[in-house]
């Protein structure tokens, strides 16, 4: 990869998180509390907070704080996850819509402005290779082979 490659990744995460702030601010939210909000929405498949620490890669303590930020709003609640009674199981609370669809809203709208002026068969094209470069990055994830 050329640093353009590593330049965009590093504007695009940049611009997201700026186009976020008017979500973050209208419903006070921290930006990690808005991660975790919008992540456990748009994967119904991680319910564990150990699931947004290593797909999202965000620090297990700052997670913990969102958590504990979000229940105490009565946006989510954390049960015992049937399958790991270590494990607490979240769940995104009705109280927590409002917020969810702004944050979804806003994702559509910026996602729509990065791909504009794609062709519909390169914006398929391009999920894709972001697909596929997300399944790399679960298996360096888990494999871990830089480190050392």
């Amino acid at each position: 990869m050329t640093s353009i490659h590593w330049d965009t990744v590093t504007r695009l995460r940049r611009l997201y998180a700026q186009a976020m702030d008017p979500v973050c601010r209208r419903f006070d939210l921290t930006a990690n509390e808005r991660g975790v909000l919008l992540f456990l929405a748009n994967n119904p498949q991680y319910t564990r907070a150990a699931d947004i620490v290593n797909v999202r890669g965000i620090a297990k303590s700052h997670v913990s704080a969102a958590v504990s930020a979000l229940e105490k709003r009565g946006w989510l609640a954390q049960e015992p996850d049937a399958g790991d009674r270590r494990s607490m199981k979240l769940t995104l609370l009705p109280d927590s819509r409002e917020a969810v669809a702004a944050g979804q809203d806003l994702q559509r709208r910026f996602g729509s402005a990065v791909f504009e002026g794609f062709p519909r068969d390169e914006q398929e094209k391009a999920q894709l290779l972001l697909k596929k470069i997300n399944e790399n990055l679960d298996k360096i994830a888990k494999e871990q082979p830089f480190h050392g």
